[in-house]
């Protein structure tokens, strides 16, 4: 059995005459018949009944189109592929971030001579160590509270994963001019209690999920804290600060666009606890150079 005579079948099915699909494959109404006849005899079953109008499945003829179809299309995947072979990629999984949207554009200026191929995901941090433990990134960007890294690190050690610190920030909250702290430099904790929080989906190791149990909570009401909006769009989350008096957990990168849409960062001056931004990946697995760049590129952008 020929790919070419599965091709012939196929699109004789479809056009429902010999005439026609000829006409489509480039070639004679008689070539199409002799095709279509050593198909017939090789799978041993009439595929067509023939009448003056044309071809009609049999049903038989039905019950092979499914699997042919399903066969051309696999095919056409494995070519794919194999087109695909030589031609450049880059795999990133990624927290949503403005600043590493940035970098993004940055890398892209640099090097779209290069013809590379970046596929780019957001998604939280759990999801972000499976993409990465299962090829489908060839790393991913991540932030870790300081009390989150031993248990973090144990993760990543059950799954042969390493993760590699490229910088160290202070917690603070983003607000937007309409929220009534916008004026302030520094906060405590307690002036954010009653505040109201939009985060990210959360997940095991998201920023919120540990902030009740900083030590400087001991003796705090942790019901005080009010996440009413949760969203997967970075889009609406910032969308919120700048336009609501909702707030959001964070750690404070320079970053121009949100001074353009009048939200600012807010230190949390009674919170020692740090952020660790960095990047996950496979252990004993070196990088490629497209990797490597991309990081120098983020290195730069959060270290400033």
């Amino acid at each position: 059995m020929q790919l070419k005579q599965l091709r012939y079948f196929i699109t004789v099915a479809d056009c429902g005459s010999i005439n026609k699909a000829a006409e489509k494959l480039f070639t004679s109404q008689s070539n199409v018949s002799k095709v279509i006849k050593a198909f017939e005899k090789k799978a041993n079953v009439e595929l067509f009944n023939r009448n003056s109008k044309g071809v009609r499945l049999t049903d038989k003829g039905y019950e092979i189109y499914d699997y042919a179809k399903r066969v051309l299309e696999n095919v056409d995947i494995i070519e794919s592929i194999s087109c695909e072979k030589s031609s450049k990629k880059l795999n990133i999984s990624c927290h949503q971030n403005y600043v590493i949207s940035k970098v993004l554009c940055d890398y892209y200026e640099q090097y779209k001579e290069e013809n590379i191929k970046i596929h780019f995901l957001e998604e939280n941090v759990e999801q972000i160590i499976d993409n990465v433990k299962n090829y489908v990134s060839e790393f991913g960007i991540v932030y870790i509270l300081s009390n989150q890294k031993c248990c973090f690190t144990h993760n990543l050690n059950h799954k042969n994963l390493e993760f590699h610190i490229l910088d160290t920030q202070k917690l603070c909250i983003y607000v937007g001019k309409n929220n009534p702290l916008y004026n302030k430099e520094s906060i405590t904790i307690k002036e954010i209690l009653n505040l109201k929080f939009v985060q990210l989906t959360r997940d095991f190791f998201s920023l919120e999920q540990y902030l009740e149990n900083f030590d400087i909570y001991k003796n705090i009401n942790k019901k005080s804290f009010s996440n009413i909006i949760t969203t997967n769009s970075n889009y609406i989350m910032n969308s919120l600060i700048e336009n609501t008096d909702i707030c959001k957990f964070g750690f404070n990168f320079k970053n121009k666009d949100y001074e353009t849409l009048n939200i600012k960062a807010i230190d949390i001056i009674d919170c020692s606890d740090e952020v660790y931004i960095g990047y996950v990946t496979r252990k004993n697995e070196p990088l490629s150079n497209k990797a490597i760049n991309f990081i120098k590129i983020l290195k730069s952008e959060i270290c400033k």
